[in-house]
């Protein structure tokens, strides 16, 4: 019962706020309205917890189209023909995809801008396998104690 009235007084208090600003009205979208009303309780320390419970709601996507499409993109990258692709690479191809917005000369001027990406790049240490490199670096030390 407690609870109850606990819940309905600060319904009835939010309420109460929303109808005395107008302003809220103007805004479009349910983000730029809990904003605004945040910004106006912080300045009175009104629903501190409240607060907290809305920004964690406000996180949640409204649907899960962004996962379904990278897993679909996934699917298609990594079929029966290209299997043998590493989950690193497939996962770098994905990256690659979707977070790199540069057009081509975006991109040639970045990587002329990077040295030490290009001497990555440039390299042969991707082509081997994780036990090899570790054998490599360790005769690489070895060779150069004794010059």
């Amino acid at each position: 019962m407690r609870q109850n009235y606990l819940t309905s007084l600060l319904l009835l208090k939010l309420k109460t706020n929303l109808q005395k600003n107008q302003k809220i009205k103007s805004f479009n979208t349910l983000d730029e309205k809990w904003t605004y009303v945040f910004q106006t309780a912080d300045i009175d320390g009104d629903f501190p917890n409240l607060k907290i419970v809305v920004e964690f709601l406000m996180c949640i996507p409204g649907s899960n189209a962004n996962v379904e499409r990278i897993f679909s993109d996934m699917n298609n990258l990594w079929t029966d023909d290209k299997s043998r692709f590493d989950v690193k690479t497939v996962k770098a191809m994905l990256v690659v995809k979707h977070f790199f917005t540069e057009d081509c000369s975006g991109f040639h001027d970045f990587l002329l801008g990077n040295k030490k990406l290009l001497k990555h790049i440039d390299s042969s240490e991707k082509y081997l396998p994780k036990e090899s490199k570790t054998v490599i670096l360790n005769t690489q030390a070895s060779t150069s104690n004794t010059c």
